[in-house]
């Protein structure tokens, strides 16, 4: 079934292909079908629910889905996938949405929360974003943020389970003085040569993170402007690129891959990186005077490996990473 003015049931029984606006402004809308996008569509039922017991995709051109407007403001509720099999552009509401618990992938380009309602999530959804978020009261299940580029995540959001970006090169940009708050793990990810970034949408004023500190695994990052509610997160390979609070960056020391010694308290041996995320000759070992240093020791061409001798006064680390093919010793 197409339809290209008005709805003129409340229920849809077939899977139904959208082109544009739809109104039932005297009536609900049900939709009992699969829902596929050739178009983006605007949906309309005054201050009437709208629902959908199918899946909703776009016909894999991304399309953009808005439910009401500033004046219809329906309550939207979703029993299947989201752009589950291709993703949306645009996914706008005004009203409260629902996610039923038979939910389980949401995959849009901007999440658009317009107006003053709420959002249950569902137990079993996960929301990928490749752009932006926006919205006052969004709750999340699991949020992932995917996509190149820079994401402007707005407004106070709420996750009940797990929060993750693992694209190298993504910036996460969160509005000064607003809260995300992770109940579950907050897991960033990203590249050596390809860091994410994690800053606020206005230079100098924080954006807050409220996080388990000991469920927050953040690798190769480059922080700016945040305070963590929760002492304190601990970020390996990251940049502390200023005014963090309650953040804790450790010194990242890489062992040199052609040094001919082995002594672990020869500075020599090391490289450090720098906040530019450039290796450089250190000047100092790791472990000396700080526990939060990061050690990843890698290949060596004359294999000579780092050996730290019980003699020595003892060090704590933060994290201590040897690959497969390297070696370190503790005597």
């Amino acid at each position: 079934l197409s339809l290209t003015s008005y709805i003129t049931t409340a229920t849809i029984y077939n899977n139904i292909t959208t082109y544009s606006t739809y109104k039932t402004e005297s009536y609900s809308q049900h939709y009992e079908g699969n829902v596929t996008l050739k178009g983006n569509a605007n949906l309309i039922a005054g201050a009437n629910p709208i629902t959908f017991s199918g899946t909703v995709d776009s016909d894999g051109t991304p399309r953009s889905l808005t439910i009401g407007n500033e004046t219809n403001a329906s309550t939207v509720t979703f029993a299947k996938d989201v752009g589950g099999t291709n993703s949306l552009n645009n996914l706008t509401f005004y009203s409260d949405l629902t996610l039923n618990d038979t939910v389980t992938k949401v995959n849009v380009s901007s999440w658009n929360n317009e107006g003053a309602g709420s959002v249950n999530p569902g137990s079993a959804s996960t929301v990928t974003v490749t752009k932006d978020i926006s919205g006052s009261a969004n709750t999340f299940n699991n949020l992932n943020i995917a996509g190149t580029g820079t994401s402007l995540i707005s407004g106070n959001n709420k996750v009940n389970g797990d929060f993750t970006c693992t694209q190298a090169g993504k910036t996460l940009s969160f509005e000064a003085g607003k809260t995300l708050t992770v109940d579950g793990s907050f897991t960033i990810t990203g590249e050596a040569a390809s860091k994410i970034t994690l800053n606020s949408q206005t230079a100098g004023s924080q954006w807050i993170l409220t996080t388990p500190a000991g469920d927050a695994n953040v690798t190769h990052a480059i922080v700016t402007d945040s305070k963590s509610t929760n002492p304190f997160i601990r970020p390996s390979y990251s940049t502390n690129n200023g005014n963090n609070t309650n953040w804790i960056f450790a010194a990242n020391y890489r062992w040199l891959s052609n040094t001919t010694g082995t002594d672990w308290e020869t500075a020599a041996n090391w490289q450090v990186e720098s906040s530019a995320g450039v290796w450089t000759t250190a000047t100092d070992f790791p472990g000396n005077g700080s526990d939060e240093d990061t050690v990843k020791v890698v290949a060596n061409a004359n294999s000579k490996y780092p050996v730290y001798s019980s003699a020595s006064k003892g060090i704590i680390l933060d994290s201590l990473e040897v690959d497969a093919d390297a070696a370190a010793s503790i005597n």
